[in-house]
């Protein structure tokens, strides 16, 4: 199988829409993506939704993308074994496609720091498909008690940038191990780490790029903030910033709310809702 470099730029978290809807918003989003993330732990529900709703979002999105952009594919489950079933499923199902692949996984939600290299090492036995490791404190947060760790540490990270399978990092958290994580990496400069908080990124910017969710509803936006176009409108940041404190605090199902057009009462969707009419107008 051929070797794909991991995109920079903008990859957008793909909610979990029924089939219909789910074609119409792809078939719009892949002209601004440069990556599309699908089954992610919020706003793709990769743990919440069947194995057969799984396999119809990867078939749906590789008949529509067709190798036109890279693909994240969120595999981690309750286990390493159940890890493994979800990336031998989807291994099979994309035997035949020619696009390039990421399987994406957060190691912690299911396992320790310590043994994380050898873990991979038997994962990269039955793949053809590189890695991208998620890092998301607040996700491993549901499973994990207090005294566990819910980071990677950076001495670990160290050891799995070693291993030419892993190809990047999709990073939330705190920015002062942010900035430990980018100099655990430096030794290997294909080594991307992706922003995956929308507001640290606007404080912060990552020059390899943003998993984003509400790029859902204004990737317009973030490809000129992507592009460094917008630094005098401050008016659109303030906008946007916003916009992203409200979908932080309602949640990612908003989002999907926004996109299927479905009304609302709550104070929250209608706040949003201006917004996002606003923001459109902006772009």
């Amino acid at each position: 199988m051929q070797a794909y470099f991991p995109p920079k730029g903008l990859i957008v978290e793909l909610p979990s829409l029924d089939k219909q809807l789910f074609l119409k918003h792809l078939n719009l989003l892949k002209k601004e993506a440069d990556a599309v993330m699908l089954l992610s732990p919020e706003i793709g529900k990769g743990l919440d939704i069947p194995m057969d709703k799984k396999i119809e979002i990867i078939k749906l999105s590789t008949e529509v993308i067709n190798g036109q952009i890279p693909i994240f594919v969120f595999v981690t489950s309750y286990s390493e074994d159940k890890t493994r079933e979800n990336i031998l499923e989807f291994e099979r199902l994309l035997s035949s496609y020619n696009g390039p692949v990421f399987w994406v996984d957060a190691p912690l939600y299911y396992h320790s720091n310590r043994g994380l290299p050898e873990m991979y090492q038997r994962f990269f036995s039955i793949t053809n498909y590189p890695f991208i490791l998620y890092n998301n404190p607040e996700f491993v947060k549901k499973v994990k008690g207090p005294f566990n760790r819910k980071n990677i540490r950076t001495s670990v990270l160290k050891e799995l940038v070693f291993l030419e399978e892993i190809k990047g990092l999709i990073y939330i958290g705190k920015l002062k191990r942010a900035l430990n994580y980018q100099k655990a990496v430096r030794e290997r400069p294909s080594f991307l780490i992706y922003d995956g908080d929308e507001i640290l990124f606007l404080n912060f910017p990552n020059k390899n790029g943003l998993v984003s969710a509400s790029a859902n509803l204004i990737p317009k936006v973030w490809r000129k903030i992507l592009n460094n176009e917008i630094k005098e409108e401050r008016e659109l940041l303030y906008m946007l910033f916003d916009f992203l404190s409200i979908i932080k605090k309602r949640g990612k199902e908003l989002i999907e709310s926004l996109l299927k057009g479905t009304d609302s009462d709550s104070m929250y969707f209608n706040q949003a809702k201006k917004l996002l009419e606003k923001l459109r107008q902006e772009r």
